[in-house]
């Protein structure tokens, strides 16, 4: 018998522009968690003269907004008194984030509106911030896992975006203008490409009555289709890297728009109880097949990074490469043929809803996964409901949809010791 786990309360609404909003309530803490995630990284950026601008954008941002000019006056409004702000742009999102004492709460909600409606774009601040950026890329080109991870990007998918580094080229980054800046912002930042998220020692009808007074009255904008990414047909590649002394062997399915939308439930459910199959008879076959005879050290995951759907991630000497991966593949279709069983499903949920029942006990996690699930999939209507339509798991059905995305052949990554 499954124990759900203990929920923290959680709101999920919308201010009168149609803004989505979670918040989590913290009675006592005396503390204010305040961001935005948003459909705005650098997946989006399509001149490669610019490759970078939303990076870049961030960093002028977090510099100044209409009501917070510049670094004194965040400085004596917010960081005086501890607080914590800081930005993150990935290829798909943006976050902008401030966490300091309740007493600020109207401030933080201010600041943070003002990060999407009406940042400064100080021409003095680009400029400076180019060469900051400049330096983060210079740095960051230096690591070998940084550099392995882009070639793999290379050769996995087509769109051209992710070939190159998040923070985009040097000489894109040179190339950057205030112009581009703003077209940037003009195009995505708005309140319909947006999640508020707030996690405090605040009444929950109090910051809704705020969050209409700096964000709601704003114009909703239109909301900004997604990206599909898809791996390429038939991927097998083998690069050399630095850094490693391993080979290391990447095995992941396509997973294509169409099955995405047409069978999302039954794959994530799937995905989840795939992820947490470590004991189950699927690894065991794999661990007694490939570590007795090669000696590898191996990890089973379900997951949805762009389009994979599930990967088998080893690590072995150079020799026993190519019968790791026959021997991998030949596990996980044979494993299909005959379906986990009852038993493998039932342990698997089990640790899925543990894993759950951890993370709510974090209340930071609730809520920045909530704020994900939100953005991302349009027919989210609680964590309970989530967590419910995992345990009502339709067998059958569920290894039918991840049937039909495996029918074609994996994307093999390989990265050999130089």
């Amino acid at each position: 018998m499954i124990t759900l786990p203990k929920l923290p309360e959680v709101h999920i609404g919308k201010l009168s522009n149609g803004m989505r909003y979670v918040f989590v309530p913290d009675k006592g803490s005396g503390l204010i968690h305040a961001e935005v995630l948003g459909y705005a990284g650098s997946i989006l950026e399509t001149d490669p003269g610019t490759y970078g601008v939303s990076h870049f954008l961030e960093h002028v941002v977090c510099n100044g907004t209409k009501s917070f000019p510049d670094e004194d006056v965040l400085t004596n409004e917010f960081d005086l008194i501890g607080a914590s702000r800081n930005a993150v742009t990935g290829f798909t999102t943006k976050r902008y984030h401030l966490q300091t004492d309740s007493s600020k709460s109207r401030e933080v909600i201010k600041y943070i509106s003002e990060c999407i409606l009406c940042p400064i774009l100080d021409n003095t601040i680009i400029e400076r911030e180019r060469l900051v950026i400049q330096s983060e890329l210079k740095d960051s080109l230096s690591k070998p896992l940084v550099r392995g991870s882009m070639n793999s990007r290379k050769k996995s998918f087509d769109l051209a975006r992710l070939h190159e580094h998040n923070l985009g080229t040097h000489e894109s980054i040179a190339n950057i203008k205030r112009d581009d800046l703003i077209n940037f912002h003009q195009k995505f930042y708005m309140p319909s490409n947006f999640i508020f998220g707030v996690m405090g020692d605040i009444d929950h009808l109090e910051l809704v009555s705020i969050l209409e007074d700096e964000i709601g009255f704003a114009p909703s904008g239109n909301t900004q289709s997604k990206i599909w990414v898809e791996h390429k047909k038939n991927g097998k590649f083998i690069s050399s890297d630095k850094g490693i002394e391993n080979s290391s062997v990447e095995i992941c399915w396509p997973l294509t728009q169409e099955q995405i939308l047409h069978d999302y439930h039954n794959i994530c459910k799937l995905i989840s109880v795939l992820g947490s199959m470590r004991r189950s008879r699927l690894y065991r076959v794999l661990r007694e097949k490939l570590s007795s005879v090669y000696g590898v050290h191996m990890g089973l995951s379900g997951y949805s990074s762009f389009s994979s759907f599930c990967s088998i991630d080893t690590s072995t000497d150079r020799d026993s490469v190519d019968a790791v991966i026959d021997a991998s593949i030949e596990c996980v279709r044979s494993f299909l043929n005959d379906g986990p069983t009852e038993k493998e499903i039932t342990q698997s949920i089990n640790q899925t809803v543990f894993w759950m029942k951890k993370e709510m006990a974090n209340k930071m996690s609730v809520l920045k996964n909530t704020m994900g699930d939100v953005l991302f999939n349009p027919n989210f209507v609680s964590v309970e409901n989530e967590i419910n339509k995992l345990l009502s798991f339709e067998k059958d059905e569920s290894i039918e949809a991840f049937r039909s995305c495996i029918k074609g052949d994996p994307v093999i990554i390989v990265r050999n010791p130089v």
